[in-house]
């Protein structure tokens, strides 16, 4: 099973709080709601129906749950293919705060994210969706359990918040990749995971200057 990270990113890395200012306020975030002036933009929409429609099962964070399952329930059911194929998915959400969802095919673990993916990885084929849930993700990458990001980068920059790709990150080298340009300065990244751990290159690198 390939574990696949699904993010609304900045241009300077940050995902915290996409959706509104009361999303993440952790650690006095204030710029909340960010990816607001871009719903206008149907494109990048296009991308998330597309990423729903090839989800196996999901993984989430409960803080995401509670974002996403309000949003992709009775509003969209019925008339929406991504809305559809996310509700017939097995959806896990990794809690020790709460230990049930109303949420059709969700089963809340107590249990921690790495545990829980080496289960489900074990357990057959097929794609692992995380989307969005930070902390989720970052436990996932210290151990190496990602294989793929796909990634929706916004023309914003906010200087402040958590980063996908924090301070103290392992090191991650990627083989396939691929971007596609969305207009309206969004664009979209699917990088595929070919090694972690320390980069050696194989050769100096001497066609420029670090210095300014």
């Amino acid at each position: 099973m390939r574990i696949v990270i699904h993010e609304y990113m900045t241009l300077d890395g940050v995902v915290q709080g996409p959706g509104s200012a009361e999303e993440d306020t952790e650690d006095g975030f204030t710029a909340g709601g960010w990816i607001l002036p871009f719903v206008r933009h149907p494109e990048w929409g296009d991308v998330i129906d597309r990423w729903f429609e090839r989800a196996d099962s999901v993984l989430l964070g409960r803080r995401t749950h509670d974002i996403m399952h309000p949003y992709w329930t009775d509003s969209q059911s019925g008339n929406n293919a991504a809305a559809d194929a996310l509700s017939a998915a097995p959806k896990y959400v990794v809690s020790a705060t709460t230990s049930a969802s109303t949420w059709e095919n969700t089963c809340v673990r107590a249990t921690s994210p790495t545990d829980l993916v080496r289960e489900l990885r074990a357990s057959g084929d097929g794609e692992l969706q995380v989307h969005g849930s930070w902390q989720v993700v970052s436990a996932l990458q210290r151990e190496g359990l990602v294989d793929e990001y796909r990634i929706l980068i916004f023309p914003v920059v906010l200087g402040q918040g958590k980063r996908l790709f924090a301070p103290g990150s392992p090191p991650i080298s990627f083989g396939d990749a691929s971007s596609e340009w969305l207009g309206h300065g969004i664009t979209y990244r699917r990088l595929s995971v070919s090694g972690r751990g320390r980069l050696s290159p194989r050769r100096p690198c001497t066609g420029g200057s670090s210095r300014g």
